[in-house]
Formats: C-alpha cells, sequence, structure tokens
C-alpha cells in the first residue's frame, strides 16, 4: 500500500509496518528514540494529517491461510520494558497528540498516580485510571454487556472482579461481580483453529512443526503446547495442563510408517505426499501427513519430514479454483482482490494495493452500517471517525488511527 512495508520471514510470517511516510523499514534497523516519522494520512489520501505507526502481524495456519495475529499485548510489554530502560525515556503521550506544560490533567480523564483516563461515551464522561465500565453490546468474548477497564488513557477488556471501581450498565442487570460464599469468575474459553472450534479454559492443544522464533524454548521449535488461559493461548508443559489435552499426532517424537498408493511406497512418520485426486476440502491435489500410522490432511509447510508433490499437480493453481472471496481466503497462500474481484496468489498482493483480503472474516460486508453501535455489534465490522464503517480485516481499517470495535466507547 502507499504508506505500507511488508516484511516475511522464511517461516511464513509476516510482518507489516503502516503508515510510514519517508521513512523505509529494513530488516535490522533500529528505531532510535528522538528518530522522525512523516507525517501521513488518516483519510486515505495524500493529505498529511497525523504521525502514527501501525504493526501487524500474520502467520501461516494450516487450513487458514495467512491468519491477522493480534501484536498489540507484545507491543505493550516491549513498550514498558523500553521505559524501563536508561537508552530513551519516552514523554508520556497525550490524548490529543499535544503536550503542555501547564496542564496537570488529560482531556479524556484525570491522571492517577502518573496513569491517564479515559473517556467513557457509555457515562459520557472521564473516569480515572483502573476504573471499569460494562456497554450493553458485544465484545472481550462475551455475547453482549462487556467489560471494559481504562488502562493508562486506553480501554481494555477485563473481568469485573479485578476492578477497583466498576460502573454497572443498568440495562445489563446485576453486577457481574465474584459470585458469593467463595465461588470463582466463569473464565473465558479460547478458540483452536487446529480443533475447529472453542476449547475451555485450561484446555491445552499441540500445535504443527513450524518453527515459532520469538516464543517461549518450549515452543520454539515448533510442536509446542498452548494452554487456554482466561481466552488467551499461553505456552506450557503438557505436564502443567489444567484440563484436557489434544496432541498433534504428527509431532510424537516417533510413530508407524505409513504406505503410500499414489507412491507406491511406504514413508516415514511426519512425511507429507500429495494426491491428484480431490481431498482435504480441494477438489484436486490435497495434501497429506502420516502421522503415526494413519494419514491425515496437512498443509505442506507444516511438515517435519519430506515432502512428495504430485507431478500432476505442478500447473495446479489453487487460487483459480477458489475464486468466491470466503473460499479464496480459506485456501493456503491465497487472497480476493476487490478491485479486480479475482483469487491470487499472495506474491500479486502488491499488485491488488489496498483493496486486498486476505481473512478468513474480510469478506464481510460492512458498508450497510450507518452508525457506529449497529457497526461495533456485528463482530466483524469496527467504526472509524469521518469515514464510516469498515470490516475488521482490511486494509483502511489497520490504517484507522481511532478504530472502534465491540463497543463504541
Amino acid at each position: 500500500g502507499t504508506y505500507s512495508v511488508y516484511l516475511t520471514a522464511d517461516d511464513g510470517t509476516r510482518y507489516d509496518y503502516l503508515h510510514m511516510s519517508n521513512v523505509r523499514v529494513r530488516v535490522g534497523q533500529r528505531v532510535n528514540c528522538g528518530d522522525v516519522l512523516g507525517m501521513v494520512s488518516n483519510t486515505f489520501n495524500g493529505t498529511p494529517t497525523t504521525i502514527h505507526l501501525h504493526f501487524n502481524i500474520r502467520q501461516a495456519v494450516r487450513g487458514l491461510g495467512s491468519v491477522y495475529v493480534p501484536p498489540y499485548s507484545s507491543l505493550v510489554d516491549a513498550y514498558r520494558r523500553v521505559e524501563g530502560g536508561s537508552a530513551c525515556t519516552p514523554s508520556a503521550p497525550m490524548d490529543a497528540g499535544m503536550m503542555d506544560a501547564s496542564m496537570s490533567t488529560m482531556d479524556a480523564g484525570g491522571e492517577t498516580g502518573g496513569q491517564r483516563g479515559c473517556y467513557s461515551s457509555t457515562l459520557r464522561r472521564p473516569v480515572d485510571h483502573g476504573e471499569c465500565v460494562q456497554v450493553t453490546s458485544a465484545g472481550c468474548g462475551s455475547g453482549s454487556c462487556a467489560w471494559y477497564t481504562c488502562d493508562d488513557g486506553y480501554w481494555q477488556c477485563t473481568q469485573p472482579s479485578s476492578c477497583r471501581t466498576r460502573h454497572p450498565n443498568a440495562a445489563c442487570g446485576t453486577d457481574a461481580g465474584p459470585p458469593a460464599d467463595g465461588g470463582t469468575t466463569a473464565r473465558r474459553s479460547c478458540r483452536s483453529t487446529l480443533l475447529g472450534r472453542n476449547v475451555a479454559d485450561g484446555t491445552c492443544v499441540q500445535v504443527t512443526g513450524r518453527a515459532r522464533p520469538g516464543e517461549p524454548e518450549s515452543c520454539a521449535n515448533g510442536c509446542g503446547w498452548y494452554e487456554c488461559d482466561d481466552g488467551t493461548w499461553t505456552c506450557t508443559d503438557s505436564s502443567a495442563c489444567r484440563g484436557d489435552q489434544f496432541p498433534y499426532a504428527a509431532c510424537a517424537p516417533a510413530g508407524d510408517d505409513c504406505r503410500s498408493a499414489t507412491l507406491g511406497s511406504t514413508v516415514g512418520h511426519g512425511d507429507c505426499v500429495q494426491v491428484h485426486k480431490p481431498g482435504c476440502g480441494l477438489d484436486r491435489c490435497g495434501w497429506y501427513t502420516c502421522a503415526d500410522g494413519r494419514w491425515a490432511c496437512a498443509d505442506p509447510t507444516n511438515c517435519r519430514g519430506v515432502t512428495y508433490e504430485h507431478m500432476a499437480c505442478g500447473d495446479f493453481d489453487l487460487c483459480e479454483m477458489n475464486q468466491d472471496c470466503d473460499s479464496c481466503n480459506r485456501a493456503p497462500g491465497c487472497g480476493f482482490c476487490g478491485a479486480t474481484g479475482e483469487c491470487m496468489s499472495d506474491r500479486k498482493r502488491v499488485e491488488c494495493g489496498d483493496t486486498w483480503l486476505d481473512e478468513p472474516n474480510s469478506c464481510v460486508d460492512c458498508s450497510g452500517y450507518t452508525d457506529c453501535d449497529s457497526c461495533a455489534r456485528n463482530g466483524f465490522c469496527g467504526w472509524c471517525p469521518g469515514v464510516g464503517c469498515l470490516n475488521d480485516e482490511t486494509e483502511p481499517a489497520r490504517m484507522c488511527a481511532d478504530y472502534m470495535a465491540g463497543s463504541c466507547r
């Protein structure tokens, strides 16, 4: 895109640097305190309006293709570690993007212990850092009446039991505080793309063999275990799981071989074989992995052993076989170009520009919503002031500086 730089790692993970005007990002570059970012446009034209940077991560997921991974928590952790160092101590960012030395409070609520407050459109007034507000709309993993906490000027999902000051919404009934008599607050489930369903808090799922640089040592080299911890996947040891365990068969340290009718020979545990006939959701040229003596559907990029391509599939274009937006986005390595109405290989995303759609939910049409509340309640849409209702997974939504999804705050 006009303000975008895309870097793709060896493992297929893509890093998007957005709104970088007059700055070129390169592998290994260090951004220092005081470096100047060029001004960019919030209205997607040539008129500069503000200075900011967006950072996105997309990882290849078996059966889903390129999947957006919210990097917010990682960035917050990085910022806090940087602020605690001696190399650079950035000034506290202000609500309106400007600093006035004579001000002792913020536009959106006062400071508490040096941390900023937030403005609540639900209460129609500012609240202090640490206060929690319940909204009527869905969000934070709940179907309605989600809770948010003010965290140093930003709204974050929360559980009401952890709030210092709560503002329950009358339309939601009673305050959802911790149960009496020593009960516990209900914890959120997690979505597993490998299992294709939600799993309960405490459940552990073993992932594929693809390396995951930057993760803890037990997960960095692939085949790691992740536990559902109140709505978030956390790398863990399988012996520490609090609930059910779902191993990934191809990750077993040893397993039985499989007989391949396609090759006319036996292949080892973890090897992958491509067939020319229909299979694994494809009309032809599907992939299978040998998992402890049995065949299972596979993504060849996640194979732990040898990959055997079928010679009859050399000219097979998976993207051409999935021309509607939804099936295109679910095909590994493909994306839908809104400008041309075609399903294309990821390698052609630059040709498509800002109309490129490559997420499973990016085909949902959000243009029919004309106000923030109805837009944010959709679940796949969010509101950008001055622009309108956008799909969460589209480039304009990622570039919006004040994007609101789940609720209008």
